[in-house]
């Protein structure tokens, strides 16, 4: 094989060169799109997660609102508000307090996981629980030392207070409330003040 001159060199020096920057250049766009990929494979799995999950709360809702209005006897609407704070907040320290008829203090109806001796009468206007019912608004404290108090969901019917749930410590295994949570406090503000107004003038209508 003769060899060819200098600019002959220099061509076939140039040629590869041009070979080796079209290769790098095809291998990029590759990368680029495998990324491309990647990125969106992620984005539609979290995506499908975060449905997921939206579905999921939407049917504890739906539970939850069919649990609270499957029944007009008063025990089985306390019952069912119990479950949705058990099952579903994750707490099973609770207290359900309703309205007393001069409108001036909260009596407790229904405790799970609580010394009922505590909390057998809450000023309205006073202390965690009695400000935040006489507010009317969904109350989570920022810090209650020494109740171990993890929110207060008044029960209004429509504006009127009827009661409020007072829930107390999580479970160990859950560290903090989430967005479901808040959705199931709103829950229990209306259909389960709903449920249970219904319930008692269900029981005013039996008696005799």
């Amino acid at each position: 094989m003769t060899a060819g001159g200098p600019g002959e060199l220099e061509s076939i020096v140039a040629q590869l060169r041009d070979e080796v920057q079209r290769e790098r250049q095809v291998r990029e766009r590759a990368e680029a799109g495998l990324t491309e990929a990647l990125n969106e494979r992620t984005l539609l799995a979290e995506q499908l997660a975060q449905s997921e999950r939206q579905n999921q709360t939407l049917l504890n809702l739906y539970a939850a609102s069919e649990r609270l209005h499957s029944s007009l006897d008063r025990e089985d609407v306390l019952a069912g508000i119990q479950e949705i704070v058990i099952n579903l907040i994750g707490s099973e320290e609770l207290g359900v307090f309703e309205l007393s008829e001069d409108g001036k203090s909260l009596r407790l109806v229904s405790a799970f996981g609580i010394e009922p001796g505590s909390w057998e009468g809450v000023t309205l206007g006073r202390g965690l629980i009695g400000e935040a019912a006489q507010r009317g608004e969904p109350f989570v404290p920022q810090s209650a030392p020494g109740s171990q108090l993890t929110a207060v969901v008044p029960l209004k019917v429509e504006g009127r207070l009827i009661g409020a749930v007072a829930v107390f410590r999580l479970l160990p295994q859950k560290h903090e409330l989430g967005p479901d949570d808040h959705q199931l406090f709103d829950l229990l503000a209306t259909h389960g003040a709903l449920a249970l107004y219904s319930a008692a003038l269900a029981g005013k209508g039996r008696r005799p």
